[in-house]
């Protein structure tokens, strides 16, 4: 058994509304009438147009899952060290090498990763995680609405100017200002899909998003400078479950409980929660659809589980 087919598939719908003005900047400009600080944006057929890039969202996401994490006292690597003897995922591979066909050939295989590389990636490994980028309509808009969206999202950008602080005077540096282009209002719509994952996974994008809204975590540029508190609602969460997943019927699974990846890929045990909803039965798949609340059920159910404490217990004390 192998994690080549897929046993189980996530679909998430979900909107970000920025609560203070939100700045995820672009590249300097060399255009001296616009901003010091621009808004990073991208040419569509529709306009050109604000945007959030997947990859803002995942560093962000990935970050605070990092935190979290570190605040249970899980063992979670320092991505960034890269060193041969670093304390990263892809350092501690590097200690870990056979000689294949008459040469050193790395080995990296996921059970002897982190649970946040398990779950977004490393440079050795493919992420279960996928981000769409966010853009000013809504995922069903036809080309005159996406249009419109533009225009409308438009509405909401300013220019905020700013200076530098004299620090022994206390005032105003001549000669340093400079200007920052925010949105302040507006809404992104964006798709995220997690494949081939474990419960406490998905939990732990659920629970990140919970902590956006509650303002513990911002995104983009300012955040000590009250930029960047973002309200994120979740859509639609669809799940689809396949048949080599061998899942119960009224049960969410994760890979966990299929026979042969748990020992393989040291899996966490108990990887099965009652579903807030009902399956549907299709002709591949079961499918859950939950709405936000349902989502934030099914938060709760899996925090309270019996696979929540395995998880803790198996990546505790800096062995994983």
């Amino acid at each position: 058994m192998n994690l080549k087919p897929i046993y189980n598939l996530g679909k998430m719908r979900f909107k970000i509304e920025p609560v203070t003005p939100l700045l995820i900047k672009s590249r300097e400009t060399i255009d001296p009438t616009r901003p010091e600080m621009e808004f990073v944006r991208l040419i569509t057929p529709y306009g050109e147009t604000v945007h959030i890039p997947g990859s803002s969202l995942k560093g962000a996401i990935r970050s605070h899952c990092e935190r979290l994490c570190r605040s249970l006292g899980l063992d979670v690597c320092d991505i960034l060290d890269t060193r041969r003897e670093g304390n990263s995922c892809i350092g501690r591979h590097r200690r870990n090498q056979r000689e294949t066909r008459g040469r050193m050939e790395e080995i990296t295989p996921y059970r002897e990763h982190c649970c946040i590389c398990r779950t977004f990636g490393s440079m050795n490994l493919a992420s279960r995680v996928l981000f769409s980028d966010a853009f000013p309509w809504s995922w069903d808009a036809e080309e005159r609405g996406k249009a419109k969206a533009i225009e409308e999202i438009n509405k909401f950008i300013n220019i905020r100017p700013g200076t530098a602080i004299d620090r022994k005077k206390g005032s105003v540096k001549g000669g340093a200002l400079w200007e920052m282009e925010v949105l302040a209002g507006g809404t992104f719509y964006c798709e995220l899909t997690i494949r081939n994952y474990q419960l406490y996974q998905l939990a732990l994008i659920l629970l990140s998003f919970h902590h956006l809204n509650a303002g513990l975590q911002k995104l983009g540029f300012g955040k000590t400078r009250g930029l960047g508190r973002v309200k994120v609602s979740v859509e639609e969460l669809e799940i689809q479950q396949y048949p080599l997943l061998n899942a119960g019927k009224g049960k969410i699974c994760g890979i966990g409980i299929v026979q042969g990846l748990q020992g393989e890929y040291d899996l966490v045990d108990n990887d099965e929660v009652d579903s807030p909803v009902s399956p549907e039965d299709g002709l591949l798949f079961h499918r859950f659809s939950l709405a936000e609340s349902e989502a934030e059920e099914l938060l709760q159910k899996i925090l309270s589980s019996e696979h929540w404490k395995a998880f803790q217990e198996k990546f505790k004390g800096g062995e994983n």
